[in-house]
């Protein structure tokens, strides 16, 4: 009987794993919508926002200031998607950020499915960048993560 159900399991953790990696793809092609930025707006921009995503116990979004002046209004949003049935934004404002610093927010989440992240940082004077990541979701805990910055929105 033990040994059923460690095969179980096992096979569980298998079938979870190689049924819903190839989901995402698709799905990531479809959400990158990428802007077309005119020169005399990215001159006039002194405040430049980029965005880190990591994953672990949760998702953890990193956005930093790395233009000369300071970010304000900055807005952030993280889309999430577990599988095909969960879907929910998760919105933080901040009043300001300061040339080389940078906040953090973190979303905890949980189910067993294959997680999508798109995160989405904007303010008023400088342009919006995003960031994608994707996973696996055991539980509370995201393996297989896989996160990148698309080069169109910086």
């Amino acid at each position: 009987m033990k040994k059923y159900i460690t095969l179980m399991i096992i096979g569980m953790l298998i079938l979870c794993g190689l049924g819903t990696v190839a989901v995402p793809y698709n799905r990531a092609e479809k959400n990158i919508q990428l802007q077309k930025i005119s020169p005399q707006k990215t001159q006039t921009m002194q405040a430049a926002l980029e965005i880190e995503l990591t994953a672990g116990f949760g998702i953890t979004a990193k956005i930093t200031n790395i233009g000369i002046e300071d970010a304000l209004d900055v807005t952030t949003q993280l889309d999430i998607s577990i599988g095909n049935r969960r879907h929910f934004s998760v919105y933080y404002n901040t009043s300001r950020i300061a040339p080389g610093e940078s906040i953090s927010f973190k979303k905890l989440v949980f189910g067993l499915n294959t997680i999508f992240v798109a995160a989405y940082a904007d303010a008023t004077n400088a342009v919006k960048c995003e960031g994608i990541g994707m996973g696996t979701l055991l539980f509370f805990y995201i393996i297989k993560w896989y996160a990148y910055n698309p080069p169109g929105l910086r």
